[in-house]
């Protein structure tokens, strides 16, 4: 009887235990493919998304859009101000991202100051106009001093715009839309260009 009770007992600690160490992985699961400074999912995660976002898409043949944004001059931003105003511009731009999509789709810290966003359910016009939305508000925030309401700087974004054709490969589908970027960036910057390819 009293060996029942010890095995009863060591059985709920090892079920506890497990339950710790499942919590614990699930924690490091979710950071490894999160970015620690704006909280949304970080490049490994965000490939992993496009992945899946594209057999559904071979599935169910409904639409998918990707946007490509990169703050431009960012580097001078750095030079100028220092890197904890860039911190703050970077989740800046996170944040305003992140309020101007929806639900479904997947915004992401896609390396130093750009950023992706996988909107699934979007056809080439609706994926422009989220991207115009995003650029205009971007050009609206001014950021200010800490204790002053002198202007420090003037942010815009560079966005290209690309649709998934069937038959496509995930890196080809990222690279058409990486060279509508940077048609924007050669162009004059602070606008949307859509892949005409």
């Amino acid at each position: 009887q009293v060996a029942l009770s010890q095995i009863k007992q060591q059985l709920e600690l090892t079920k506890q235990e497990m339950t710790e160490l499942h919590d614990r992985l699930n924690i490091v699961s979710v950071e490894a493919i999160t970015d620690p400074l704006t909280g949304l999912m970080n490049r490994k995660g965000f490939m992993a998304a496009i992945d899946k976002a594209r057999s559904e898409f071979e599935d169910a043949k409904s639409p998918l859009s990707l946007l490509m944004l990169d703050i431009d001059h960012f580097k001078k931003v750095n030079d100028i101000y220092g890197h904890s105003v860039g911190d703050k511009v970077i989740k800046v731009v996170a944040d305003t991202i992140t309020k101007h999509t929806k639900g479904k789709d997947t915004v992401c810290r896609y390396g130093g100051e750009e950023f992706a966003v996988l909107l699934p359910g979007t056809g080439q016009e609706g994926a422009l106009t989220v991207a115009e939305n995003i650029r205009r508000m971007i050009e609206k925030v001014k950021l200010n001093k800490v204790g002053s309401d002198k202007n420090l700087t003037r942010i815009t974004i560079s966005i290209g715009i690309a649709s998934f054709v069937s038959g496509q490969n995930v890196n080809s589908f990222i690279d058409k839309t990486d060279a509508a970027l940077y048609q924007s960036k050669n162009s004059g910057r602070n606008q949307c260009t859509v892949s005409v390819e």
